[in-house]
C-alpha cells in the first residue's frame, strides 16, 4: 500500500459520510471490492493461491499472501473507518509496512489452525464457529493498536461488539463464516483460485463493513481517527484554496515592495472554527521562508487565535519562535502579553515570564498591566524559585500607584513576605 496515494473517492466518501446508519450505507458494501484497487487484489489472490498450491514449492508464496492479506485487512479496517469508502492500492512492498504488528496478528490465525488441526467433528466446527466470531474483534484491535493480550481477550470482544453495534458485527462475523463455508462444501468443486478470490471478496467485505460501522458510530468508539463529513471535507479544501491564493498575494506585494499590504494581507477574513488552522499553517511557512516581519505579525495573529481558544501551551511556544526571530519581541496588546505572562506562570516558564514582565512594564508604564505583569514576578520570585529577598526588594514598586484596582491583592502578598521575610531574621 502507498502512503503517499490516498484512493480517495470524494463521492463515495461522502456518501458514507452522509449516511444515516450503517444499514442506509449496506446496499454499496458489495461494491467495495469491485473497485479497481480491490479488482488488483482479487486477482492477485486467486494466482498466487492457484500458483502456491500447485506443489510444496509454493508454499512459501502461500505464506506470503497469507500475511500480505492479513495486512490489507486492517488496512481496510482503518481506511474504512477514517471515513474512505474506496479499497487501497497494494504494491509490493507492503510485507515491509508495520511488519511487527502482522507479525503478531498472525498469532491468532495460527492458535486456530494448530487446534483445529488437533481437533475432530463436532469440536472443530465449533471452534471456527468461535474464529469467525472472534475474527471482527481480532483484527479491528490490531488495525488500530499493536495490543496482542487485548486482542485475544473474550471480554474485549463482547464490548466491542456491543459499542460497534450486534447486528452490524453479527453481520461481518457471517460474511467471515461464509467464507469458511464454502471453502469446506465446495472444495471439490470449485476451483482453487475461485475459492481464495470468493473467500478474499467476502473478507473484504468484511472488514470494511466493520470500519465503516465504526465510522458511523464513533462516538461510541475511542478512535484515533475521525470521520469527515462532505461538508467539512469541502471547507478544508475551499480553506487550502484560499492559503495559496493568499501566498500569491504576498508574493505580488513583496516584488511590488508593498510590506504594509503584505503584513494587511495576513488579516484575512475566515470562518471562526478555521482560524486557527489558516494562521498555524501560514505561522509554520513564513518561518521557512525567514521573512521577520511577516512572520511577527503572523504571530500577533496566531497568538490571539490560541489565546482566544485558551492554548496557552501552544501561545508560549508561539512567543518564543518570534521572540527568536526578533529579541524584544512583545503581544501587541497589554491584555494579551497579561494573558501569556498569567500562562507561563502557571507552567513555571520563567524566563518567557521575565521577559514579558521586562518588556511588559517598559513598553506600558502607566497601564494597570505593568503592576500586574510585576505582581506575578514577585509571586514567581517567592513560590518558586524560592527568591523572597529579591521578591521583597521589588514590593516598594509594586505599592507605587495608591489607586490601582488590585491594591488589596498588592497589599496581602507584602504582608505575607514581610512575614516570611522577619521569620527568617
Amino acid at each position: 500500500m502507498s502512503g503517499g496515494h490516498p484512493h480517495r473517492d470524494p463521492t463515495a466518501d461522502a456518501r458514507l459520510a452522509g449516511a444515516p446508519s450503517i444499514w442506509a450505507y449496506l446496499p454499496w458494501v458489495p461494491l467495495y471490492p469491485l473497485r479497481p484497487h480491490g479488482i488488483a487484489v482479487l486477482a492477485m489472490v486467486a494466482a498466487f493461491v492457484a500458483i502456491g498450491s500447485q506443489s510444496l514449492m509454493g508454499i512459501p508464496l502461500l505464506a506470503i499472501t497469507a500475511i500480505w492479506m492479513l495486512h490489507y485487512l486492517m488496512q481496510i479496517v482503518q481506511r474504512s473507518a477514517e471515513g474512505r469508502a474506496t479499497p487501497p492500492a497494494m504494491g509490493g512492498d507492503v510485507v515491509f509496512l508495520d511488519g511487527w504488528r502482522t507479525a503478531r496478528a498472525l498469532v491468532g490465525p495460527a492458535l486456530v489452525t494448530t487446534a483445529a488441526g488437533a481437533l475432530q467433528g463436532g469440536a472443530r466446527d465449533a471452534l471456527w464457529m468461535l474464529a469467525a466470531v472472534a475474527a471482527p474483534a481480532y483484527l479491528f484491535t490490531f488495525a488500530f493498536e499493536d495490543a496482542l493480550r487485548r486482542a485475544l481477550n473474550p471480554i474485549l470482544w463482547c464490548d466491542f461488539a456491543w459499542r460497534l453495534g450486534l447486528l452490524p458485527y453479527a453481520l461481518a462475523c457471517g460474511l467471515l463464516a461464509g467464507g469458511a463455508w464454502i471453502v469446506l462444501t465446495l472444495a471439490a468443486v470449485w476451483p482453487i483460485w475461485a475459492l481464495a478470490a470468493v473467500v478474499a471478496y467476502l473478507a473484504m467485505l468484511s472488514t470494511h463493513l466493520l470500519g465503516a460501522s465504526a465510522a458511523l458510530r464513533q462516538s461510541a468508539l475511542d478512535l484515533p481517527v475521525r470521520l469527515q463529513h462532505p461538508e467539512e471535507v469541502a471547507a478544508e479544501e475551499t480553506l487550502e484554496r484560499r492559503i495559496e491564493l493568499l501566498v500569491l498575494r504576498l508574493d505580488a506585494h513583496l516584488q511590488a515592495g508593498d510590506r504594509a499590504g503584505a503584513v494587511a494581507a495576513l488579516g484575512l477574513e475566515v470562518p471562526a472554527h478555521q482560524r486557527r488552522r489558516l494562521h498555524e499553517t501560514m505561522f509554520e511557512r513564513l518561518l521557512l521562508r525567514r521573512s521577520t516581519d511577516l512572520l511577527l505579525a503572523e504571530g500577533q495573529y496566531l497568538m490571539d487565535v490560541l489565546l482566544e481558544e485558551r492554548r496557552f501551551e501552544r501561545a508560549l511556544d508561539v512567543f518564543e519562535a518570534c521572540d527568536q526571530q526578533q529579541a524584544g519581541f512583545l503581544p501587541d496588546a497589554p491584555a494579551r502579553a497579561l494573558t501569556l505572562a498569567q500562562a507561563a506562570f502557571r507552567s513555571g516558564r520563567t524566563a518567557v515570564l521575565d521577559a514579558l514582565v521586562e518588556r511588559g512594564i517598559a513598553t506600558w508604564p502607566r497601564d494597570v498591566v505593568a503592576a500586574r505583569l510585576l505582581y506575578l514576578q514577585i509571586r514567581d520570585l517567592s513560590e518558586r524559585r524560592g527568591d523572597d529577598a529579591q521578591a521583597f526588594a521589588l514590593l516598594p514598586r509594586l505599592l507605587e500607584a495608591p489607586e490601582h484596582p488590585d491594591r488589596a491583592q498588592f497589599e496581602a502578598l507584602a504582608a505575607t513576605l514581610q512575614r516570611l521575610t522577619a521569620r527568617r531574621r
